[in-house]
């Protein structure tokens, strides 16, 4: 899934038909958000009615001001009349529409100018579809080289960008929010994702505010001990503690989702797994990110496990190995036993992949290159 982000002076015109004849098109495929550098108070009144003409209501739509922030949460940034004001994000794809504004336009003027993005919206859509079809989007949990990170947090980062990488999973978000967006801008990286825990008195707000400056768009609960998965009562309370931290969350424009171990993947007495009734409980508010390797050694067929989790999958953690509890006996993907294949093509509403080690007994990076070529190349096939 791709993010693109329209911008333009006031976000009550241009910007916000962008958006959503955006959404229209990509049907769910990929994401819009929109902004201006002087926001207006409404969207125009001219723009509201021709866009009510292909049943898209922007009355309630509230423009809002361009922060870097929103930026840093694209894959590509449409201006279009903003001029300088808007800001440059390094590692970012921009494309500048020349659109005439429609403020105080006749409404067949305004017609012309929304059919024109239509047009417009349909080729980005068309490009962003078929990038999502030749490469998918990969990332690397940080965690895999943390010992090189701790060392020199930039120079890891500027490896993993030679790889290929454009996406990394941070694991320690509170620890200098600010050196670590400074770090991923100048090496062109970006951080979608990021586990941090959200439960047991963890201070949400320290995390929220340090996912946001890095530009985080989903936090991710990383791990619950084994003695919890063990009873209903024991995963209602997980499933309590982390949809307890969705308000918080929304409040920073950030989604909250849970990271599985292989005890998740235990049966409870009806036959499905804690996990799932994990997943019933917190509701598709609460996205899964499911690594595939615990999944398998929990005893699952995961390609099968994915269709029975549904949409509510939205990353995959991607690793592999002879699927036991040996981390050191982790093998680059595709090199091991995991039908990594099999995988990717249940993974039907899966935004991201995630390549991990927890233990690597060779040289950590260029098992990450060579996950990476493996999966990069499945796409191409």
């Amino acid at each position: 899934m791709a993010t693109a982000l329209f911008v333009c002076r006031q976000n009550a015109g241009r910007s916000q038909m962008s958006a959503a004849l955006f959404e229209q098109a990509a049907g769910g495929r990929h994401r819009a958000l929109s902004a201006g550098t002087t926001p207006a108070d409404r969207v125009h009144p001219e723009v509201v009615a021709v866009m009510r003409e292909l049943g898209v209501d922007l009355s309630g739509r509230v423009p809002r001001r361009l922060a870097r922030e929103l930026a840093e949460q694209a894959d590509v940034v449409v201006t279009m009349g903003c001029g300088d004001e808007c800001p440059y994000i390094p590692g970012k794809r921009y494309v500048d529409w020349d659109l005439e504004d429609p403020a105080g336009r006749r409404v067949d003027e305004v017609r012309a100018i929304r059919d024109d993005i239509a047009r417009r919206v349909g080729d980005l859509v068309a490009e962003l579809d078929a990038d999502r079809e030749s490469e998918p989007a990969l990332s690397v949990q940080l965690y895999s080289v943390r010992e090189q990170a701790s060392a020199d947090l930039p120079a890891t980062l500027a490896r993993l960008a030679d790889i290929g990488l454009t996406r990394v999973e941070p694991f320690d978000l509170t620890a200098g929010p600010p050196a670590l967006r400074e770090a991923l801008i100048a090496n062109g990286l970006s951080a979608p994702s990021a586990h941090a825990p959200l439960s047991d008195g963890a201070d949400l707000d320290r995390i929220f505010d340090a996912a946001a400056t890095v530009g985080v768009q989903t936090v991710i609960h990383p791990f619950s001990p084994p003695e919890q998965w063990s009873s209903k009562d024991g995963v209602s309370a997980v499933a309590e503690a982390i949809v307890g931290a969705l308000a918080g969350a929304a409040r920073y424009g950030l989604r909250v989702g849970y990271h599985n171990h292989h005890w998740e993947l235990a049966a409870m007495p009806d036959g499905r797994t804690a996990l799932e009734h994990f997943a019933d409980e917190v509701g598709p508010e609460v996205v899964l990110e499911l690594d595939t390797y615990w999944a398998a050694v929990g005893g699952q067929d995961v390609p099968v496990l994915l269709g029975r989790l549904g949409d509510q999958v939205r990353m995959l953690h991607l690793k592999d190995g002879p699927i036991d509890t040996d981390t050191a006996a982790q093998r680059p993907v595709g090199s091991g036993a995991m039908p990594v294949t099999e995988i990717l093509r249940a993974a039907t509403a899966v935004e991201l992949a995630v390549l991990e080690f927890d233990d690597y007994a060779g040289d950590v990076f260029e098992g990450i290159a060579t996950g990476y070529g493996y999966v990069t190349g499945l796409a191409r096939r």
